[in-house]
């Protein structure tokens, strides 16, 4: 059949434009004339992720949003809501997002110096100094982390300082705490008005906000009805997540009570904003505190968001055909995607500085695959929240019964060049130090993932308070990098807390001080005390960057340590003394990256042995008064995630020390010893650790013999019970978490190649073994764990076995 082209006359085409314009106007007429919808979302805490529940009920409905206004977890979740993120995108942020570690300041342990890195792990309370008077601070968590995973979450909006120009007109509350008054923050920093609503008073630090110190907003304000009406909303779509008023029978402990005092607060605003809403949605979360943040209970409390508002689905649809509410989206596609048709082709369109194969990438989605709508919806939630892009959509395009192409289409956030660079808020670090540790300067593209890497980079040198930064247009694609920065105290004192059966109860009082006398030098002071005296003294210069390769040292200190003594078969208790000796020493240390460190020292060290207990021969336990001049070196490779509950990675520590009559020393002996822990979970809850120890000495007196006499290196001996000249272990642990703060262990060693040296006799034990169970508990105070063991009694002879129960509590110091 021949072509055939079809004209039309202008007549007709007049016909056809007049028409569609009469369309276009009868929608934008009923665009128009519908009433205004405000959304607001109210605080809660973790409670608040049921918003997440109503916002894709809403987006399923396509019921179009004209305002919302938050409080406090409200706030966050509608600032997203307002950019563009769906419900669906919300929970895939949720989901992905490792809370805990969201809600700690520090880095991960394996991105910090090796000299911050040591020191974690030690101390439940650090306090700045001011002279000698302890700064408390003004709240347990500065929130550098919240802070950075705002900006990166806000960034492609983050050049729009009016909140009524973003894609859904936003407004969040909070309170100032210099004059009690209610803020309504509408403009600004996006990021920053987040962080301010949810600064719940002494958990998170107030937000400087010009002259105000900004916190909460749902202490005055946590169902701000009133803020959206004021916008100009016509009806008001409420979801409240806030705990109801507690009777009179719940109000028996300090907890509900202070729970209560809370709700009080804002309670007659809160009645007044109730009589405005037009569709209540109001979740059973009666169950839940505002601190359940972890996964399982936080999947829970969405979906009782979820039934809260298919409960409220029939006033939805009412409203929705009342006023003919709609949204300008994506067709209706859920019976083609139930089907799940052959994804036929894979087209990617909006591009241009962002190559295809990148976004390829990103999807995980390939030509032959099946369409799975609910991974697809992940898979652009995470695009979304990366950075590079202002918005992703996708578009479903029907071939056939079976198969579809699908269209993704993207629209990048152009990286804008850096203009500019400022810094505020630094007092005693110079903006060179800053500017050349950030690695970023005028000329460069801006990368938030980068920037936002340097940052916890710089913020783990232990020299801030914390690091923000806000991004201000000044022309096309152009922008000033804004560096807001507290610095924390020169010098601050951290205090920590242990026991255990022998030595009882221990605190450790430190006090640091960097940048001390001249920038770099750091000088430490510590005091353990109560059970045992130890102190220390260290001042050494590793740069202001801690990671100058070589550097030097100067330490001395005093100990006084009560040690046990067993004889040569370990099974019996023979003598008591206190280890007492004060030395000073000088030497230079070595880092390499950030997990290794070695340090090398010429060592005085005057020792003054007295023994409390034991037999009455002076020949054997004498009074020793030794002075010795000595070498001492040690090495150590840290790798673990953690110091308090491994999960992964593992340590490596060496130690020598050798004392020379060469160097006027009383004594020529030496020792060495090395071990190792290896940490690996697999399947989340189950967690594995191997331990390995040797060490070896020659012609030490008793008070330098080895001693592994302790319950975290081998279990079913006494404390000190594993003493000797030479000394092998090898030790399995497996752990299992039963809930996140609740562990159950299993343990088994054996202690080899054994060695009682006392100079006229020379004892080689035989192998000692034990095993163990044990349960770990989380507090605030850290770990509680009891460990029942069984094991030998003695080394040499009749073998006996022993039952024994550790108890040890606290941080390890």
């Amino acid at each position: 059949m021949p072509h055939k082209s079809m004209k039309i006359s202008k007549s007709k085409w007049k016909c056809v434009l007049l028409f569609s314009f009469f369309l276009t106007s009868v929608a934008f007429s009923q665009e128009t004339d519908r009433p205004k919808i405000g959304l607001v979302l109210s605080g809660g805490g973790a409670r608040g992720f049921a918003h997440i529940g109503a916002l894709k009920m809403l987006d399923s409905l396509q019921i179009p949003i004209d305002y919302i206004v938050g409080a406090s977890m409200g706030g966050i979740a509608g600032a997203l809501y307002s950019i563009g993120y769906s419900g669906h995108d919300l929970e895939h942020i949720v989901h992905k997002t490792d809370w805990n570690e969201i809600f700690s300041d520090i880095p991960r342990r394996t991105e910090l110096p090796y000299l911050v890195r040591k020191e974690t792990g030690k101390f439940q309370l650090v306090f700045g100094l001011d002279g000698v008077k302890p700064v408390i601070p003004s709240g347990i968590i500065y929130g550098q982390k919240v802070s950075l995973l705002f900006s990166s979450l806000t960034f492609p909006y983050e050049s729009i300082t009016d909140f009524d120009k973003l894609p859904i007109p936003y407004r969040c509350v909070a309170v100032d705490l210099v004059t009690g008054n209610q803020v309504i923050l509408k403009s600004g920093s996006l990021a920053k008005a987040m962080r301010a609503t949810m600064a719940i008073p002494t958990v998170f630090t107030p937000v400087e906000y010009g002259d105000s110190l900004l916190i909460d907003g749902g202490f005055s304000n946590n169902l701000p009805i009133n803020i959206a009406k004021e916008m100009g909303a016509d009806i008001v779509i409420a979801v409240d997540v806030e705990s109801p008023l507690k009777k009179r029978k719940q109000l028996g402990t300090v907890l509900s009570v202070l729970e209560q005092t809370i709700g009080l607060l804002g309670l007659e605003q809160r009645r007044r904003n109730e009589k405005l809403i037009d569709i209540h949605i109001r979740p059973d979360l009666e169950a839940f505190t505002p601190g359940d943040f972890d996964d399982d209970q936080i999947v829970k409390i969405i979906q009782r968001g979820c039934i809260a508002a298919q409960d409220n689905v029939e006033q939805l649809l009412k409203l929705k055909e009342k006023y003919h509410l709609h949204r300008m989206q994506e067709p209706g596609i859920t019976a083609l995607a139930n089907k799940q048709p052959r994804i036929y082709d894979l087209q990617i369109t909006g591009h241009t500085a962002i190559p295809f194969s990148f976004i390829y990438q990103q999807l995980h989605i390939k030509p032959t695959d099946r369409l799975d709508l609910s991974f697809l919806k992940d898979r652009i939630a995470e695009m979304k929240s990366s950075g590079y892009f202002e918005n992703v959509s996708y578009e479903i395009v029907p071939l056939s019964e079976s198969d579809i192409r699908l269209i993704i289409h993207v629209k990048e956030k152009q990286k804008p060049m850096i203009f500019g660079i400022t810094i505020e808020g630094n007092d005693v670090l110079p903006f060179t130090f800053i500017y050349q540790l950030l690695g970023v300067q005028p000329g460069n593209k801006l990368d938030t993932e980068a920037l936002n890497s340097r940052i916890m980079e710089l913020y783990g040198l232990g020299y801030f308070e914390y690091i923000k930064y806000e991004v201000e247009p000044i022309g096309e694609n152009k922008v000033t990098l804004k560096l807001e920065i507290k610095e924390l105290p020169t010098q601050r004192m951290r205090v920590g807390l242990r026991y255990d059966d022998f030595h009882k109860l221990v605190g450790i009082v430190n006090v640091l001080g960097v940048n001390w006398l001249i920038p770099g030098l750091r000088f430490e002071e510590e005091l353990q005390f109560a059970g045992l005296v130890n102190y220390n003294s260290k001042i050494y210069y590793p740069t202001r960057t801690i990671s100058m390769p070589v550097y030097p040292l100067l330490n001395f200190g005093f100990k006084d340590i009560p040690t046990n003594i067993y004889d040569g078969g370990g099974g019996d208790l023979i003598a008591s003394y206190k280890n007492r000796s004060s030395y000073i020493g000088v030497g230079s240390g070595l880092l390499f990256k950030k997990c290794f460190n070695a340090e090398i020292e010429y060592q005085h060290e005057y020792m003054n042995v007295t023994p409390n207990i034991a037999f009455s021969d002076p020949s054997i336990f004498p009074t020793w008064k030794h002075e010795l001049r000595k070498v001492q070196a040690s090495m150590t490779i840290d790798k673990l995630d953690d110091v308090l509950l491994p999960r992964s990675g593992f340590d490596v520590r060496s130690y020598y020390e050798g004392s020379f009559k060469e160097l006027h020393s009383d004594l020529n002996y030496a020792l060495f010893s090395t071990a190792a822990n290896i940490y690996h979970t697999f399947h989340q809850r189950h967690t594995t650790r191997f331990f390995a120890y040797w060490g070896t000495t020659k012609t030490v007196p008793i008070y330098k013999y080895l001693n592994l006499g302790k319950p975290e290196y081998f279990i079913g001996l006494d404390y000190d019970q594993l003493f000797g000249t030479q000394i092998g272990i090898l030790r399995f642990d497996y752990r299992y978490q039963y809930k996140k703060d609740i562990f159950f262990k299993l343990m088994a060693n054996i202690a080899h190649n054994l060695e009682y040296d006392s100079g006229p006799i020379i004892l080689h034990p035989y192998n000692v073994t034990g095993f163990g169970v044990g349960v770990k508990l989380l507090s605030l105070v850290g770990p509680i764990e009891v460990i029942f063991s069984h094991g030998d009694k003695v080394f040499i002879g009749e073998r006996k076995k022993q039952n024994l129960v550790y108890f040890v509590l606290g941080y390890k110091f």
